[in-house]
């Protein structure tokens, strides 16, 4: 597990250095009315090749080397940028137990949606 999280670590960290980590948008439908300009965001990490990785590849080793605040802040910077461009209603993220519990990301959010306006 070592050698594995050690290997997907050094991808990660590559990964947010080069801005190789993307979104993916799914439209959120309600089962009994028409729901409009509602998404639920996702993450998708790009590596060296190209290729899209899943979340289930490389967020179970970036939760055990403490880098999800990383991914987190990346998600929700990239997700203000997708909020100015296209203004959807709502726009759902999930954040891990770590960034929850950040007692910076309060005052790291105001600041950031500062910056976007």
């Amino acid at each position: 597990l070592r050698q594995t999280d050690g290997f997907w670590v050094a991808r990660i960290r590559s990964a947010l250095m080069q801005n190789r980590l993307r979104l993916v948008h799914q439209p959120v439908v309600g089962l009994q009315e028409e729901v409009q300009g509602v998404v639920d965001t996702r993450v998708r990490l790009i590596d060296e090749q190209g290729e899209i990785v899943r979340p289930s590849e490389f967020i179970p080793p970036a939760e055990r080397a403490h880098l999800m605040k990383n991914i987190d802040r990346w998600v929700i910077g990239a997700s203000f940028a997708f909020c100015a461009a296209r203004q959807p209603g709502l726009v759902f993220v999930r954040l891990s137990r770590d960034s929850v519990l950040d007692e910076t990301l309060a005052d790291w959010l105001r600041a950031r949606a500062a910056s976007t306006k």
